[in-house]
């Protein structure tokens, strides 16, 4: 039986990704790129990443499905921001190492999507994109 093989952050991987490595956001004046949504306000620019749910082929391939959300004053900016947003996820796929994951193929299985949020009744864009990552153990936190 194979030993147990730590993989890495997927989630944290994508916020490195933009936070990092996207100038194109830099316009836009994002408040947060974050795993949660604390602080916001819908007066807040704000992309959230997060993990829901995914699969793994033993023992050391992973494929997360990462939901990314974007919340921004208006609709069109919104827009413009998941447009980059997505960009620069697919722009990284078979380059990025990072946060314990290589990361080789994004897959958009979702979006981008225009969603109201019904409690704050802000604009919101969200996609889902289907990740394959393999262990990085040089870059594991």
């Amino acid at each position: 039986m194979p030993a147990f093989i730590r993989h890495g952050d997927p989630v944290a991987g994508v916020i490195d990704i933009l936070t990092n490595q996207t100038p194109e956001l830099a316009p836009y004046s994002i408040d947060n790129i974050s795993g949660d949504l604390t602080g916001w306000d819908k007066t807040k620019t704000w992309i959230q990443v997060s993990r829901e749910g995914g699969l793994r082929v033993w023992p050391k391939i992973s494929k997360p499905r990462i939901d990314i959300d974007v919340y921004a004053p208006t609709s069109n900016e919104c827009a413009d921001i998941m447009d980059i947003v997505e960009a620069s996820i697919f722009r990284a796929q078979y380059q990025y190492r990072g946060w314990g994951i290589r990361l080789h193929r994004v897959i958009e299985e979702v979006g981008p999507v225009e969603a109201y949020d019904k409690h704050e009744e802000s604009p919101r864009y969200f996609c889902s994109l289907r990740l394959t990552t393999t262990p990085d153990f040089e870059s594991m936190p």
